[in-house]
């Protein structure tokens, strides 16, 4: 905070951000003079513009694809698990038998090391593998 006083910051707010492709970080806001902790629309504006821009930012300059090499077919039936269809659902959608889609599920799971739809889908957005929408 020393090197901050001499260009004028006496008080800060820092943000955490976490993005896709696993790149998280920090964006911190200096203040000339003390911010009253009170102000709580004004540090939910803070956040909001600061997790905007992170997300944009990655956008921009990219990121690392994830090593999660899954097929053309597993990553439609993944971004169909995010979307909340059932295995049926996603049968009918894709024309295939519901045997299909389960064996794909389980090869996503496998890939992924999870148990389950909800972490199949939160790593698919994490790793960069689906687009949530």
């Amino acid at each position: 905070m020393r090197g901050a006083n001499e260009l004028g910051v006496y008080d800060q707010y820092m943000v955490p951000v976490y993005g896709p492709f696993k790149i998280n970080g920090v964006i911190s806001f200096g203040f000339a003079e003390a911010i009253s902790t009170k102000n709580y629309e004004c540090f939910r504006k803070m956040e909001d513009l600061a997790v905007t821009h992170h997300y944009h930012m990655v956008q921009h300059f990219g990121g690392k694809r994830s090593d999660t090499d899954l097929s053309r077919r597993e990553n439609e039936v993944l971004t169909w698990i995010a979307r909340g269809k059932s295995s049926s659902a996603i049968a009918t959608i894709l024309g295939v038998s519901v045997s299909s889609v389960d064996t794909y599920t389980r090869r996503i799971f496998e890939k992924m090391g999870v148990n389950d739809r909800v972490s199949a889908v939160v790593n698919g957005i994490v790793e960069g593998l689906i687009k949530p929408s």
